[in-house]
């Protein structure tokens, strides 16, 4: 089979910023070329990999375009789409929703192929995803703005509509696509590759770890918050993530300066990222809302308990004992708390969390259960 996957960016070794969605495309893209399945990679916005590291992967580069409009527009992306059609796939694979679902969706129509659409957020199943953004700015240069936003969400709509398959990360996203699309969704996880060391946690004084880019709905404030909070306890509170908002990463840094118990890493690879990872103890989340989140599945694999403030994918955590979800603050703290003086506890959560992990987020498990979805038969 022939997979064409549009991505906003390609992860680099040493990239710091990383899009989750991306990541997924990243280990899927690669699995199925290791199962002899011929893969195009359009890459829209971020650098294409150094050239002895594309092969056996055919990679394109789309034009950059500042303005929403753009990013969608056929003529501008002649070249791109000619090329795609040219290697004639079977699918055509993008994940969010995004200028590429366009793009992607008339790839599909042209070549023939079919279309797979992929949801990445509990907000995915949601409408008008850009006109919402634009209508909370206050000026009136945004509200001119707020034309080509509705026109880009109505045809961003209209190709997840016309998608031949479409995937969802959990069932409410799932809920979320068929209430406000009417779409039938297929429920298809998130995975990484099962790591190949054990995780040492044999830090004498516990790690409490923070990893997400820096913006308001991670909510990254909140651990620094949780970090002052608790500097009673011998314990070491370490964020990482890339500063996407002046603002949050100045006020970050500041805490890094003048907070003994506290330390901001700034933004790190993925492979660093497993590093810190496999030597912590505990993993927080305090996002307003989430997917199935890379990070969430990073610490899983590396014997993390996790300590949520609210998000909980499928209510996982809480059923099957991988750490803890809380309702406030309060909670989020108490609970950091007490797995921090608990060693027990945190060791007992991390192994339930691998072992979870290991059956539920298996990058060549996922690559699989891809194939035999798109065949209908056991691969």
């Amino acid at each position: 089979m022939k997979f064409c996957f549009i991505t906003e960016s390609w992860p680099d070794p040493n990239e710091q910023h990383i899009c989750g969605s991306a990541v997924q495309v990243f280990y899927l893209a690669q699995r199925l070329k290791q199962r002899g399945h011929a893969i195009m990679v359009i890459v829209t916005a971020g650098k294409l990999p150094p050239q002895e590291a594309c092969s056996p992967i055919e990679f394109i580069r789309a034009t950059k375009h500042k303005h929403l409009s753009g990013r969608f527009n056929s003529k501008k992306n002649f070249k791109v789409i000619k090329a795609a059609c040219d290697f004639k796939p079977d699918y055509v694979y993008q994940r969010g929703k995004l200028p590429e679902t366009v793009i992607a969706q008339k790839i599909a129509r042209q070549s023939k192929a079919r279309f797979i659409w992929a949801s990445n957020s509990d907000k995915s199943g949601e409408r008008w995803k850009y006109s919402r953004c634009q209508l909370h700015k206050k000026s009136f240069k945004h509200f001119l703005g707020l034309v080509e936003t509705l026109w880009a969400d109505i045809r961003i709509q209209s190709a997840i509509k016309n998608a031949g398959l479409v995937l969802a990360q959990t069932t409410h996203q799932q809920k979320q696509l068929l209430k406000n699309y009417g779409i039938h969704a297929i429920l298809f996880g998130s995975g990484h590759p099962i790591p190949s060391y054990a995780a040492t946690k044999a830090n004498q004084i516990p790690v409490v770890l923070w990893v997400a880019n820096l913006t308001p709905i991670k909510r990254p404030l909140l651990f620094t918050k949780l970090a002052q909070q608790s500097t009673h306890l011998r314990a070491k509170f370490v964020m990482v993530g890339y500063p996407r908002e002046n603002n949050l990463s100045d006020q970050i840094r500041q805490y890094d300066q003048k907070v003994a118990n506290f330390e901001y890493l700034g933004g790190l690879s993925l492979d660093k990222i497993n590093t810190l990872m496999n030597k912590a103890d505990i993993f927080t989340m305090s996002s307003t809302h989430e997917g199935l989140a890379n990070t969430f599945i990073q610490a899983c694999l590396n014997a993390l308990p996790t300590i949520s403030l609210g998000h909980e994918p499928e209510k996982w955590i809480s059923r099957q004992g991988l750490g803890v979800v809380a309702l406030d603050f309060e909670e989020w703290k108490e609970a950091v708390h007490q797995f921090i003086n608990d060693k027990d506890r945190r060791y007992k959560a991390g192994q339930n969390a691998y072992d979870f992990a290991v059956r539920h987020f298996d990058i060549n498990t996922l690559a699989d259960q891809l194939v035999q979805l798109l065949t209908n038969k056991p691969t």
